[in-house]
């Protein structure tokens, strides 16, 4: 697929709350047309980032076939790397 086949893709950058110090960030492509029914979530290994250039590459491309995708860090990653007990989720 060329970046001419995904025209039309959304990118969104995002950030979830999920407590008063901890934020996921991520981005998240939407196709251009009604999306499917089933939607891909892509998490990044240890080291890594959202923006990883695999992830990067791959996100739009599932979105140019129609799938929503979000890639989001992990609440381990950049600013909030660390531990956090479970109870924190």
């Amino acid at each position: 697929m060329t970046d001419g086949e995904i025209c039309g893709v959304t990118t969104e950058l995002v950030a979830i709350d999920v407590s008063a110090d901890i934020r996921l960030d991520g981005a998240m492509w939407t196709p251009p047309d009604t999306p499917s029914d089933t939607a891909v979530a892509l998490f990044h290994g240890t080291g890594a980032a959202f923006y990883y250039p695999l992830l990067a590459w791959l996100g739009p491309r599932l979105a140019g076939l129609g799938y929503p995708v979000l890639s989001l860090n992990r609440r381990d990653h950049s600013q909030f790397f660390g531990y956090f007990p479970l109870h924190d989720a």
